[in-house]
């Protein structure tokens, strides 16, 4: 389960953003979590909380947003979200797209006192 490493990554993180901004301890992280990077969200809040316990983050509430992907089609102009792996457009079949987005995995936001 790669979420346990990414846990462990984002409090890693937090160590070096709570020393460079001067926090006493940080309350909240938002996270943004693309559909392709294969991290699942529910995961990671489980991992997220099981690493920090013990830490100095033990109270940090943690948010995660996920990020779709969407597509644009060069046939028929349709714009608009996709589920992971759909590789045509829904629209007219055609397989001539564009991708965006879906690929994140970055802190957004911290909160801190």
């Amino acid at each position: 389960m790669h979420e346990m490493s990414v846990a462990r990554s984002l409090i890693k993180s937090l160590e070096d953003i709570k020393e460079r901004e001067g926090f006493l301890r940080i309350t909240e992280i938002k996270v943004k979590v693309g559909i392709l990077t294969g991290v699942e969200p529910s995961l990671l809040e489980k991992a997220f909380y099981y690493i920090k316990r013990g830490t100095s983050f033990e109270d940090t509430n943690i948010t995660i947003e996920v990020e779709g992907m969407r597509i644009t089609c060069v046939n028929c102009g349709y714009e608009g979200a996709v589920k992971v792996y759909e590789y045509s457009c829904p629209l007219c079949g055609a397989s001539d797209i564009y991708f965006e987005g879906g690929d994140s995995l970055i802190i957004e936001s911290v909160k801190g006192v």
